[in-house]
C-alpha cells in the first residue's frame, strides 16, 4: 500500500510525504493582496502557491519525480 500524508511541525509548518518518501514543505503565506493562501517547496527547490492546502499538496505532487 501506498501512503500519502502530511504532518505538522513545530514551527507552524507541515511536511509533506509520498511512499515514506519527503515530497516538501508549506505552510500559510502572509501575504496580502494575493488570492494564494498557502506556499510550498519541493524537495527539488520548486516553489508553489495556491489558495487551498489541498491545491498545495496537489502542486507539491506534481513537482515530485
Amino acid at each position: 500500500m501506498i501512503t500519502f500524508g502530511a504532518t505538522a511541525n513545530d514551527d507552524g509548518t507541515f511536511s509533506l510525504f509520498y511512499a515514506g518518501r519527503l515530497v516538501g514543505h508549506y505552510a500559510r503565506t502572509r501575504r496580502k493582496g494575493t488570492s494564494a493562501r498557502w506556499r510550498g517547496v519541493s524537495i527539488h527547490g520548486v516553489l508553489v502557491y495556491a489558495g487551498t492546502r489541498t491545491a498545495v499538496e496537489s502542486a507539491l505532487m506534481g513537482t515530485y519525480a
